[in-house]
């Protein structure tokens, strides 16, 4: 293994790149025996460090001080499920987050609300972090959403050049915050891009109008909502950011989990500056509430018809389809296909349709989910199948086409393809 040329060695210390997750360290044994590409395997070893013990930062320090130019590699900390809450507040974490001077991204789970504030140890951290990602822990009592919004974006203060911002809460019924007041403080940022919430958040009304009213994200291009339920006070919430945002929000994803009830005649007024749009369709207990999936599925379809009467186009569309198979032959596509009229059309995508299908198969031995993608495509959605997806359309169109086909078995789904794109 030590004669190997150094281009291999480089290869394959790429591919362990590539394989390596928050709890392992696959570079330590290679380390020791190909000392002649020792720096670019720091480089990859370094790059990111995860701490959820106590023990790791301690001989994070015990490295540094031992080879002082690893401080310099290290680009991102992630403190992922700590083994306890108060390793926040334990100095060592601010020692050696004080040693690393050009970290740029951070990830911090289960910190305590009350820490988000020019705690020491955030303070520690270098001006160089932009990409911030924060899992925090507030109370479930409703008088405090507001008092928790303030705390929660307070770290606007902390982090003044960052440029995407992950925020997520959890309820923490044994702490409750009966202490935590919310503030008339306005707080901005001129370096925000992207922001990335739950959709949790837009069921609190007092969390959305502190949002609103006293947080100012005044370049902001990206909002990413995830695990949205389909809800009349969702909607509302909703179109109220994108009239806030209304003149600079270039990218939108919304990752709906499913429905609750019918919302007839709402759309989303999308920001006239929208670039790119992505969202889901889930057909998945489709069968047994299909008024509120079929409700789900024509707002988005009034949503865009409304985009294409104001004269307006996306340079950019992501639809992610989840269906059961082989049940979808059973279902009323009739809200489907009116999607497909008007994304089909040609007019609303000028540039990319990126078209994702997920197969959610139950096993039969006379069928086991052979052709469902081109049946679904076929039926469901000819429109876009002609216009995008046969030869000739994608000869016309950029489209980017992914598959995935899962099988269901004993209460879960289990990858049973590679996605593949074409």
């Amino acid at each position: 293994m030590q004669d190997l040329p150094v281009e291999l060695k480089l290869q394959i210390i790429e591919e362990l790149r590539q394989i390596r997750d928050a709890n392992s360290d696959p570079f330590c044994g290679v380390a020791l025996v190909w000392p002649d590409v020792i720096v670019e395997i720091r480089r990859y070893r370094f790059h990111t460090i995860c701490l959820r013990h106590i023990d790791r930062v301690h001989t994070m320090i015990d490295l540094i001080q031992s080879v002082p130019s690893i401080s310099e590699l290290v680009r991102a900390i992630w403190i992922l499920r700590p083994s306890h809450r108060k390793i926040y507040e334990m100095p060592e974490v601010k020692q050696l987050f004080s040693m690393l001077p050009l970290v740029s991204s951070v990830r911090l789970h289960n910190i305590p609300i009350a820490l988000l504030h020019n705690s020491d140890v955030l303070t520690a951290l270098p001006p160089t972090v932009t990409n911030v990602d924060v899992h925090t822990m507030c109370s479930r009592i409703p008088a405090t959403y507001a008092a928790s919004a303030s705390r929660m974006f307070a770290i606007l203060d902390t982090f003044q050049s960052m440029q995407r911002l992950e925020l997520r809460f959890a309820r923490n019924l044994d702490n409750p915050i009966y202490d935590y007041y919310p503030t008339n403080t306005v707080r901005s940022s001129s370096a925000l891009r992207e922001i990335n919430i739950l959709g949790d958040y837009l069921g609190e009304r007092e969390l959305v109008n502190h949002l609103l009213k006293k947080v100012v994200f005044e370049n902001l291009t990206s909002l990413v909502v995830m695990k949205i339920w389909f809800s009349r006070n969702v909607l509302d919430a909703m179109n109220r950011l994108m009239s806030r945002w209304n003149e600079s929000l270039r990218e939108v994803r919304l990752f709906f989990l499913g429905t609750q009830g019918r919302q007839d005649q709402m759309t989303l007024a999308l920001p006239p500056t929208l670039e790119l749009l992505e969202f889901h369709v889930n057909m998945m207990g489709m069968d047994r509430d299909p008024e509120s999936h079929s409700s789900y599925i024509d707002f988005w379809a009034r949503t865009l018809q409304a985009r294409l009467h104001q004269g307006r186009r996306l340079r950019s569309l992501v639809l992610k389809i989840y269906f059961p198979w082989p049940l979808v032959h059973s279902l009323d596509l009739s809200a489907v296909r009116r999607l497909d009229v008007v994304v089909g059309g040609g007019a609303l995508v000028g540039g990319t349709l990126t078209w994702h299908l997920e197969a959610r198969i139950t096993p039969r031995e006379e069928d086991n989910g052979d052709g469902c993608y081109d049946w679904l495509n076929t039926n469901a959605f000819p429109k876009i199948n002609e216009q995008y997806l046969v030869e000739d359309g994608r000869g016309r169109k950029h489209t980017k086409v992914t598959t995935i086909c899962s099988q269901y078995n004993r209460n879960r789904y289990q990858s049973r393809y590679v996605p593949r794109t074409g």
